[in-house]
């Protein structure tokens, strides 16, 4: 999340918290993965996606052009002053409280990256847990969710909406629950999609 990015640089965080996974590297921090049940062996049947919610912003670019891409974005979405503290959302409407510098997104080969994860799993009847930093979804926090919500929100849609059964966040301190109605891409029925936040263990209650 943003607190790590702002204490590591991303060849500490793939290093030390990712162990140095193969399938990772200093400008790709996201993966996937199966669940191991007790006995060692992976669970078939699930599938969890670790997405990197920093990929673009301006506190833990994966590239020179990602931190250009959310510079432009956010010039273009946000006309406050963000290089200093105070007043980021003045004068914006709650659907533009996401673009402020404490919040991020993914970038476009991440998205693909994303699209052709789901696309198999939807192709195995796999069930999907989406792991971010970032809510996707959340109407009462406006200010938490990731920069380009709809794009993964489409992606969900079109590639893994018969899969994808939670997404599980962080970000929101005070914690949040909520139950989405996701169509599933020509098959006409709907599914409920299940968005988690837990509360900071700093700020909840016992």
């Amino acid at each position: 999340g943003n607190h790590e990015h702002y204490s590591f640089s991303r060849k500490e965080l793939h290093q030390r918290v990712l162990n140095n996974r193969g399938d990772c590297s200093d400008t790709k921090l996201y993966y996937s993965f199966k669940p191991e049940m007790e006995d060692g062996k992976t669970h078939e049947d699930w599938k969890f996606i670790c997405l990197d919610a920093y990929d673009m912003s301006l506190i833990g670019p994966s590239s020179p052009q990602t931190l250009e891409d959310a510079r432009a974005l956010l010039a273009k979405m946000n006309p406050n002053d963000l290089s200093k503290s105070g007043g980021w959302f003045d004068g914006l409407s709650r659907e533009n409280y996401r673009y402020v510098p404490y919040n991020g997104g993914l970038s476009k080969e991440q998205i693909r990256w994303f699209r052709d994860e789901l696309r198999a799993s939807s192709e195995c009847g796999q069930k999907v847990v989406v792991f971010c930093h970032q809510p996707v979804h959340a109407p009462k926090k406006p200010q938490s969710v990731l920069w380009n919500a709809e794009e993964v929100k489409t992606a969900i849609r079109e590639c893994g909406s018969s899969c994808v059964v939670g997404w599980l966040a962080g970000h929101d301190h005070d914690g949040q629950y909520e139950a989405e109605e996701i169509s599933e891409s020509g098959a006409g029925r709907v599914r409920v999609m299940h968005h988690l936040v837990p509360p900071a263990p700093i700020e909840a209650q016992e």
